[in-house]
């Protein structure tokens, strides 16, 4: 349970970090407050001046911890492998960005079923990739070495 904790931890601040930096970024270089008043993208949108936006950040770790439970099981397995990281990645991009279930702009059922322009789906790639790939590089190599050090010490 220590383990489980201290891995959960790691996920909460290597998520919500990259999460809140790669958000900031992304909104800044691509100018989100105007994207997001363009027609069709307003009505999917949430406006940059709703209270609600400022609670994005602060319910990453609630996130985070959902990354932690489903993790936690494979953990062993991406410290084994040379490049655990990638893997991570791989199942980010899989799973999470390209083959969500949900219509999520730049999925694959985003482009489907949505009626966003195609650029729309295009603009937040960057964002979300680089995202994910930071995550999965700290995580890995930051839990790796700490086990690693653990081991060292037994």
């Amino acid at each position: 349970m220590k383990t489980f904790l201290k891995f959960t931890l790691k996920v909460i601040v290597v998520h919500t970090v990259t999460y809140t930096i790669a958000g900031i970024i992304s909104s800044n270089a691509n100018d989100y407050e105007t994207l997001f008043q363009a027609p069709i993208i307003n009505n999917f949108m949430r406006s940059f001046d709703e209270p609600i936006l400022m609670f994005g950040p602060l319910l990453q770790p609630i996130r985070a911890i959902l990354y932690a439970i489903v993790l936690f099981p494979f953990r062993n397995f991406l410290h084994q492998q040379r490049n655990g990281w990638l893997l991570l990645w791989s199942l980010f991009l899989g799973l999470a960005i390209f083959g969500t279930c949900g219509a999520a702009p730049g999925s694959i059922e985003g482009v489907i079923y949505t009626k966003l322009p195609f650029s729309f789906h295009l603009v937040g790639l960057p964002e979300i990739t680089l995202q994910t790939l930071v995550f999965s590089i700290w995580l890995i190599y930051w839990d790796k070495r700490f086990n690693n050090k653990l081991e060292k010490i037994r």
